[in-house]
């Protein structure tokens, strides 16, 4: 059952590439445990789609950057509150890290499910910009 578990975790974090902390979720039979980290697991995939989208709402990259890529790593407690956030793969650009962080301390963040256990969760997200320009 521990290498399921190990898989389990793999396959989500290639799944979503967000990377954030599981916790361990038991019952009295395998069945119910089974259950109970499904629904875990889809709690949290819904929390992590949710939060990146509320992020990606607040954020305004540079508008004279044409190519720029960063990870933006947060850190979100139980309540909801953002306790840090930080560049994980910042990209050559200030204004385009700064614009990230700016996003991430703006956004008003949901409280972790009631299913995830642990008091708060580490996510990060790939933000990236390329601007085409068009020939005549």
């Amino acid at each position: 059952m521990k290498n399921f578990k190990i898989y389990l975790i793999a396959l989500t974090i290639i799944l979503t590439g967000v990377v954030y902390n599981t916790a361990p979720c038991y019952s009295e039979t395998e069945n119910q445990e089974i259950s109970v980290k499904q629904t875990a697991k889809e709690d949290m995939e819904d929390y992590i789609a949710l939060t990146r989208k509320k992020i990606k709402n607040n954020w305004y990259p540079p508008t004279d950057q044409f190519e720029n890529f960063a990870t933006l790593v947060v850190k979100i407690n139980k309540k909801g509150e953002l306790e840090s956030c930080k560049l994980a793969a910042p990209s050559p650009s200030e204004g385009f890290n700064n614009s990230l962080i700016e996003a991430a301390n703006k956004t008003k963040f949901s409280p972790l499910p009631e299913s995830y256990k642990r008091p708060s969760v580490e996510l990060g997200f790939d933000f990236g910009m390329q601007r085409h320009t068009v020939s005549k």
